[in-house]
């Protein structure tokens, strides 16, 4: 693959990255109450996901999900499921004075957000179309590398920039959250995560 290709593809995933969705709020709203580990655990499993659509559209079964309407409904549906329940959790949530009470050192804990993080995006089947339309654009099929393994190299690029994206975020927030520590900012972040949940729930639902 030319350089030219992977530093244009590179540009071009950064800026998609970077766009409002359901990952990077997810992330955002979450680092801000409960801290930058459980930030970036959850981003490392959102990148984990990305691994599964991925896999998919290397084996071509993202075709099929793409021209099968009910199969596409049934994960959607289940995508929303998922995230509503996020936001029924995230609703009788205590409020949060401090950013390190949860235990993110324990392995249990980090087990809990990474599959977290990991479900919401393999529950997302936009993400797998939008790789199906996003990646062959990129691809040479007249290079002797195999178009799986050009899918490979360009799905690696693609994860590392957004676990770099995700992370910037976390710890900016972070610092950000530093400063407020009473409980009416908690009871507001609390408030934002659980619309900002609910809202991306209709979203899938509707879009």
């Amino acid at each position: 693959m030319e350089l030219n290709v992977l530093i244009s593809f590179l540009i071009l995933a950064i800026s998609l990255t970077l766009m409002p969705g359901p990952d990077i709020i997810y992330v955002l709203t979450e680092s801000l109450q409960k801290g930058k580990k459980t930030g970036l655990v959850i981003s490392t499993g959102l990148c984990l996901g990305l691994l599964v659509h991925t896999t998919i559209v290397i084996t071509g079964v993202a075709v099929f999900v793409r021209d099968s309407e009910w199969l596409f409904d049934i994960i959607k549906i289940t995508g929303a499921i998922y995230i509503g329940y996020l936001c029924y959790k995230s609703f009788f949530e205590n409020n949060n004075t401090s950013l390190n009470t949860e235990s993110t050192t324990n392995i249990r804990s980090i087990k809990h957000n990474i599959i977290k993080g990991f479900t919401m995006n393999v529950l997302n089947p936009k993400v797998t179309i939008f790789f199906m339309a996003f990646f062959p654009n990129f691809i040479d099929y007249k290079s002797e590398m195999s178009s799986e393994y050009q899918i490979l190299i360009l799905a690696a690029i693609f994860i590392v920039q957004a676990f770099i994206i995700f992370g910037f975020v976390v710890l900016m927030v972070s610092k950000l959250s530093d400063m407020f520590r009473s409980d009416m900012f908690w009871t507001v972040t609390k408030w934002f995560k659980t619309v900002v949940l609910a809202l991306l729930c209709v979203y899938i639902l509707i879009f």
